[in-house]
C-alpha cells in the first residue's frame, strides 16, 4: 500500500509534480508554502524527510532532473520563461535563465504563428539528454498569461558546461 511521504507540515499548500534527482536520494518538487504562496522548487530528502527551497516563492515550478544529476530544470512562472539550477558536489549551483525568444515577433521568426498572440510563456521543461530541454511554448491572449490560444512543444539545446554557465542561449525548433 502507498505510503505517504510529505504532510501538511511538509507544505501546507501542497507538493507535487516530482522528479528524481539521478544518483542522489532527492526528489525535486513543485510545492507551495501555504495555500496563499507562490509555488517554488524544493528538493525533497527521501532519509529525512526534510523539504529545502531550491527558489523563492515566485511561481517557479515543474521541475525536471537531467540524466546525470547535475543539473535541474524548471519554469519561472511569474517570469515566463526556464531556468537552470547545477548540482554538484551535493551542492546546488546559481540559478542561471534560459535566454529564450520572449516576444510575439521574436519567436514568430520561427514559428510564425506566434505573430497572432500577445504574450509568450515558457514552461514545463523535461529533459531529453544532458543539453537538449523540450519546453511547452505558449502564446497568451492577455499580459496575465491566463489565457493560452497556442501551444508548441520547442526542443532548447544548450551548450556544452552549462553548469558554468549563467545565461544559456536558446538554438530551437518547433516540434509537431
Amino acid at each position: 500500500s502507498p505510503v505517504q511521504l510529505t504532510n501538511s507540515g511538509t507544505a501546507a499548500g501542497g507538493v507535487s509534480d516530482p522528479a528524481v534527482l539521478p544518483g542522489t536520494r532527492l526528489l525535486i518538487v513543485h510545492y507551495q508554502a501555504s495555500s496563499q504562496s507562490p509555488a517554488s522548487v524544493g528538493a525533497f530528502d527521501l532519509d529525512t524527510a526534510q523539504l529545502d527551497a531550491l527558489t523563492p516563492a515566485d511561481a517557479s515550478g515543474h521541475a525536471s532532473a537531467n540524466r546525470s544529476g547535475t543539473a535541474i530544470a524548471y519554469g519561472k512562472g511569474g517570469a515566463g520563461t526556464v531556468a537552470l539550477k547545477p548540482f554538484q558536489g551535493g551542492l546546488w549551483g546559481a540559478q542561471s535563465n534560459l535566454m529564450l525568444p520572449m516576444t510575439p515577433a521574436a519567436r514568430s521568426a520561427d514559428d510564425p504563428r506566434y505573430g497572432a498572440v500577445q504574450t509568450i510563456h515558457w514552461d514545463y521543461p523535461e529533459w531529453a539528454g544532458d543539453r537538449r530541454l523540450v519546453v511547452s511554448v505558449q502564446g497568451g491572449d492577455n499580459a496575465s498569461h491566463s489565457t493560452y490560444s497556442l501551444s508548441r512543444l520547442a526542443m532548447v539545446e544548450l551548450d556544452p558546461g552549462l553548469a558554468q554557465q549563467a545565461g544559456v542561449n536558446y538554438v530551437g525548433r518547433t516540434l509537431e
